[in-house]
């Protein structure tokens, strides 16, 4: 039982079938709808459970995936709104994938299926299209601020005239790259998503192919704002190169992973998302669309919002 319907903007719950008949709000509303029909059909299509999980699902946590699956819940339209660039992006970007290159092909393994976004037969490069807030380009690029003395033209450190600190150097913040634990920790999942695509790419890529590289092609939500100037962040479509992580590895991860689910599905009940995979309480708290069932759900780990 996936997404059935849409928070309204008066927060009330209306049916997809229901919101795509006729806007209970339309009298209210200035153009008779909140959003364009187009739109809302385009946030209500989601892929639906059939017993195979995806690597994207298994990147979840258990508990999140779970109640996805086995529970009634709303959406808001206007949450979806980067959903929707990135899925225009992602079709966009498709039309131009041509020559020796493969382009939005699903794979399967006995874990789990997914779909990688661009293969370059030339480059043998792997890459994945993704848009993303300036906070996490910042993180995924390792950039970091740190004071350095301001000098004059001669290069020479120029002083405080007066104050407490006077004699002292003027110092100035710049931007610098090379925080590799930042760098790491936000490209965790994007790692290991696009190890598994690669796992599987090598499976049916033909002799004499292989990946020789990852990267993540990301277009910054909201590049030329002030906030990604203060963050340090130059480019609005950045080229991020991903590390891969071992196939053992990414294999015993997701199979662990897709047990979780099996075993949670055949019970009827799922443990507490770990902290990585909430964000540490950011994502309980305003992105995840099934928070408020998690919630109210009557067990000893009932809050995803528990530290």
């Amino acid at each position: 039982m996936p997404a059935v319907g849409f928070i309204c903007p008066d927060s009330q719950k209306v049916k997809f079938e229901d919101c795509f008949k006729e806007c209970r709000l339309k009298e209210a509303l200035p153009c008779g709808r909140c959003k364009a029909l187009p739109y809302l059909r385009k946030c209500s299509q989601q892929r639906e459970w059939t017993g195979e999980p995806s690597t994207t699902q298994l990147l979840r946590g258990t508990r999140e995936s779970w109640l996805k699956i086995t529970r009634d819940y709303y959406i808001n339209p206007d949450d979806n709104a980067f959903m929707i660039l990135g899925t225009s992006s992602h079709g966009i970007l498709e039309k131009f994938g041509k020559g020796n290159h493969l382009t939005e092909e699903r794979l399967r393994n006995e874990i789990c299926s997914g779909a990688f976004d661009f293969y370059d037969g030339e480059t043998q490069t792997l890459y994945d299209y993704k848009t993303w807030g300036s906070y996490k380009v910042q993180q995924a690029l390792g950039i970091r601020s740190i004071e350095v003395p301001e000098t004059d033209e001669t290069g020479q450190p120029i002083l405080k005239k007066s104050g407490k600190n006077k004699g002292e150097p003027k110092m100035k913040k710049v931007w610098i790259n090379g925080d590799m634990a930042s760098r790491a920790a936000a490209l965790l999942e994007t790692s290991i998503q696009l190890s598994d695509y690669r796992d599987k790419l090598l499976e049916i890529l033909p002799e004499g192919y292989t990946v020789k590289s990852m990267a993540v092609q990301v277009i910054s939500r909201d590049s030329g704002l002030m906030v990604s100037a203060m963050r340090g962040i130059e480019e609005k479509a950045p080229l991020v190169p991903v590390r891969g992580i071992s196939k053992h590895l990414i294999r015993k991860y997701l199979a662990r992973k897709k047990g979780m689910l099996l075993e949670a599905l055949d019970k009827d009940d799922a443990p507490m998302c770990r902290k990585r995979e909430r964000w540490f309480g950011r994502k309980c708290a305003g992105y995840c669309e099934v928070s408020e069932l998690c919630s109210g759900l009557e067990s000893k780990e009932a809050s995803c919002t528990q530290s």
